[in-house]
């Protein structure tokens, strides 16, 4: 486990006056296809970098290509490690027959990209136990991965599946 390393590196994601983040995600595109609105990935997270964000969340292949953006004292870089066909609902052009969430990068990979951190998203509320458990397992293992690294780990944990009814979620 690097300790140092993974304060070092959260240091740069949280601002030192509140310990919070303005994190601007501009990942979508991989899971959903182009973004309406969003023409020129460049000039768009350029924006964001001039205006202060603390953190930019990036698909890997988007952070390779806009790696050069990140260079000297800017908002971090964070790479979204995950990829998941959650989002497609029956509106979409190919809508999502069952959840599917899978690893597209490591902990490895995203130190490889110069990232400051991995977001993952964590799946509860599957039909079915088996669904969930894999979902945990993914979870865990990027976990480890992100420790032994020092590489700090963000888990958007989203309630999603037959499960969630307005009963148990809000």
């Amino acid at each position: 486990m690097s300790s140092f390393g993974k304060t070092l590196r959260l240091s740069k994601i949280l601002n030192p006056n509140d310990n919070r983040a303005v994190v601007v995600a501009a990942d979508h595109g991989m899971m959903l296809g182009s973004i309406r609105g969003v023409i020129d990935l460049e000039k768009t997270v350029r924006s964001v970098i001039k205006g202060g964000a603390d953190a930019i969340l990036l698909s890997p292949g988007q952070a390779t290509r806009l790696s050069h953006l990140f260079h000297g004292r800017k908002s971090a870089l964070l790479v979204r490690a995950d990829w998941t066909n959650a989002f497609r609902d029956k509106t979409y052009t190919l809508p999502a027959r069952s959840i599917k969430h899978v690893a597209v990068a490591n902990a490895k990979d995203a130190v490889a990209l110069g990232a400051s951190g991995i977001v993952t998203y964590f799946f509860v509320g599957y039909g079915e136990d088996e669904d969930e458990a894999r979902d945990f397992e993914l979870v865990s293992i990027f976990a480890r991965e992100c420790d032994k690294v020092g590489l700090p780990f963000i888990v958007e944990p989203i309630p999603m599946g037959e499960r969630v009814t307005g009963a148990n979620f809000a």
